[in-house]
């Protein structure tokens, strides 16, 4: 009797083995896509000038003419140094287009980093929102999560964002966590108005981990919203433009 429950537990726990192990690959399978996705085409559109600092940022060429030929709705590239987050920044017709679809316009969960269907291609506006999925793996924009951690703001307190025409250095200035619905991203603004200049006393206010001075309209900003553990994604603001490179 002792040796059938015996085998009857150990047939019991493969199956539950089995159930397990696939259920975790089809959690991680849209993942490692993804990641392979990511890698293949850095490998084909980012590429460092020779110089003298080649790890520098403004080394970074990135292709768009390439990135274009494989969808046109790319707009530009973020990158964070020494992070996971360096990928392509896409607008589509509607505001979640890219919120389940990859670059070749194929599903996947995981989406792209993505912007507002209105907001200029250009990346010029007051103020310009992306979206990515908050990632347990870190992946997407799951690492901003470690912004929360004193060492990692310290040591990644630039943010930059590449389009066709130039090169953007940002820097962090509001850390906060909020809820995604939250109201504050979705007042519209014009660069230089009271609004605009309320909105900046806002985030300043908000700001619960960034150490770093606000700066006027003119000097390049960022601010990063984290989401609360139900969140499905979590964002980057762009403010304003400084450090531009052709």
């Amino acid at each position: 009797m002792k040796k059938v429950i015996c085998r009857l537990l150990i047939f019991i726990f493969l199956g539950l083995s089995v159930v397990f192990g696939y259920l975790a690959y089809k959690e991680y399978q849209p993942i490692l896509k993804s990641d392979i996705q990511k890698e293949t085409i850095k490998k084909m559109v980012v590429s460092e000038e020779d110089t003298d600092d080649p790890d520098s940022p403004y080394n970074r060429v990135i292709d768009f003419e390439a990135l274009k030929r494989i969808n046109k709705d790319v707009v530009g590239w973020l990158y964070i140094p020494d992070t996971s987050i360096d990928y392509p920044i896409l607008i589509g017709d509607t505001d979640t287009e890219y919120l389940h679809k990859d670059i070749e316009g194929k599903y996947n969960y995981l989406g792209c980093i993505f912007s507002f269907a209105d907001t200029s291609k250009d990346l010029s506006d007051a103020r310009t929102l992306l979206f990515g999925h908050n990632m347990r793996q870190y992946t997407m924009f799951g690492e901003l999560r470690r912004y929360l951690e004193k060492d990692f703001r310290k040591k990644h307190t630039k943010i930059y964002v590449y389009t066709e025409k130039k090169t953007m250095e940002l820097e962090t200035f509001s850390i906060f966590v909020c809820n995604k619905n939250n109201g504050i991203f979705w007042d519209d603004t014009t660069l230089g108005s009271a609004e605009y200049q309320d909105l900046l006393k806002t985030l300043d206010k908000r700001n619960q981990y960034s150490n770093i001075e606000k700066k006027n309209s003119k000097v390049g900003a960022e601010a990063a919203y984290l989401p609360r553990s139900k969140s499905l994604y979590a964002r980057l603001e762009i403010r304003s433009c400084s450090a531009m490179a052709s």
